[in-house]
């Protein structure tokens, strides 16, 4: 899967599934362009990108004032 923003997209302050911004969920998996801020949620865990599959490449990528950057665990690469 390949999410491809044509100029910088921003997004702040929005939380998907009460986890983060964007929840990535399939393997080898490229973000290109984004702006990533202010993510937070109840937990206290809030991702701008939780990674739940494997392999993520990330190109011309910003996180910043979120309470996680990225999130991963278990055997994602």
């Amino acid at each position: 899967m390949t999410l491809v923003f044509a100029h910088t997209a921003q997004f702040s302050g929005v939380a998907a599934e009460g986890k983060a911004l964007q929840v990535i969920k399939g393997n080898d998996t490229t973000v290109t362009g984004l702006d990533c801020s202010e993510i937070g949620v109840a937990s206290g865990n809030g991702a701008c990108i939780p990674l739940e599959g494997r392999n993520l490449t990330l190109d011309r990528v910003q996180f910043h004032d979120s309470e996680q950057d990225i999130l991963g665990g278990g055997d994602g690469g």
